[in-house]
C-alpha cells in the first residue's frame, strides 16, 4: 500500500524534465565516438528532435530502415551525387546514434506530458515519442472511469486490494528500486485492455 501512495505522489509531482541525465550521456557518447561530418550530423539531429514529433504518442519507428529505404531510393532516382552523398550520411549518422545508444543503453526524456525514446532492438535504431501518465482505456470507454479509484469493479481498485499484484510489485521495487517501476509503468507500453 505504501508503494502505491508513492506512486500516487509520484504521479501527483510536477517534475518537469526527466532524463536530461541520460539524453547528456547519449551525447557524450556520440561525441566521443569521433568528429567526422556523420558524427557532427548525429548530433544534429539529436540536438534538433529530428525524430520526434512536437507532441502526441505515435508508433515506434524504425529509423534505421528508412534510412536505408530513402537512401535506396534516391539512388534509384537520381544521379545527383550531392542528394545521394547526403542521404548516406542521414544513414550514417543514425548508425552512429544507434551505436551510441547499444553503448548507453534504452533513452528515455522530455518534460511532464511528453517523452521520446531511443532504443535499438537487432541492429536496428527505433525512436518512439508519446504521451505520459495517458490512462489507457478499452475503445469507448469513459477515461473518468478510472479516475475514481475508490469503488469495487474499478482496474485500478482492483489492482490496490489484490495482495498477490501488490505483492509482486513490491518485488520488482525491491529488486529495481521503485523509480524504475514507476518510470517503467509510466512510460512503457499499456496494453489494451486491464
Amino acid at each position: 500500500m505504501k508503494e502505491l501512495n508513492a506512486f500516487r505522489k509520484f504521479l501527483a509531482e510536477d517534475r518537469g524534465e526527466f532524463g536530461q541525465e541520460s539524453l547528456d550521456k547519449l551525447f557524450d557518447t556520440v561525441e566521443a565516438m569521433g568528429s567526422s561530418p556523420a558524427h557532427q550530423k548525429a548530433m544534429d539531429m539529436m540536438e534538433d528532435g529530428a525524430f520526434f514529433p512536437e507532441e502526441g504518442t505515435y508508433p515506434a519507428t524504425n529509423q534505421t530502415q528508412e534510412a536505408v529505404e530513402e537512401l535506396n531510393a534516391i539512388r534509384n532516382s537520381t544521379d545527383d551525387e550531392e542528394e545521394i552523398e547526403e542521404a548516406q550520411l542521414d544513414l550514417d549518422a543514425i548508425i552512429i546514434i544507434k551505436n551510441a545508444v547499444k553503448k548507453t543503453g534504452p533513452v528515455s526524456y522530455g518534460e511532464m506530458g511528453q517523452s521520446y525514446n531511443y532504443y535499438v532492438e537487432g541492429d536496428d535504431l527505433f525512436t518512439q515519442s508519446r504521451e505520459t501518465f495517458e490512462v489507457p482505456t478499452n475503445e469507448g470507454e469513459e477515461v473518468n472511469e478510472y479516475m475514481d479509484i475508490s469503488k469495487p469493479g474499478n482496474p485500478l481498485y482492483d489492482l490496490n486490494n489484490d495482495s498477490k499484484a501488490m505483492a509482486e510489485l513490491d518485488r520488482i521495487a525491491d529488486k529495481y528500486g521503485l523509480l524504475a517501476l514507476q518510470l517503467w509503468v509510466t512510460s512503457g507500453e499499456y496494453p489494451q485492455s486491464y
